[in-house]
């Protein structure tokens, strides 16, 4: 949807077509909230994630759909994410 609403505002015409049977696909559901695991907001209320409960939940929501090692780095940069 970003890209499509960045497409937009450069003056392309675009067509966004949603695969899912629910509009708005998976973002429906979450309330267009992302989860990061492994906070310093999420340790503040009390949810710990560890890494490894982390990779095994993406692990089986995302399955052999991509690959696994952007699913690593994408986790380890949220550990250095900066507190405000």
């Amino acid at each position: 949807m970003s890209a499509a609403n960045f497409a937009a505002i450069a003056g392309l015409r675009i067509a966004v077509v949603e695969r899912s049977e629910h509009v708005g696909g998976t973002a429906a559901f979450t309330a267009g909230t992302t989860w990061v695991p492994g906070t310093h907001r999420a340790e503040e209320i009390g949810a710990v994630d560890t890494r490894a409960e982390a990779l095994a939940f993406l692990d089986a929501s995302i399955g052999s759909h991509s690959p696994t090692h952007p699913r690593a780095c994408g986790r380890d940069s949220s550990t250095s994410a900066p507190k405000r």
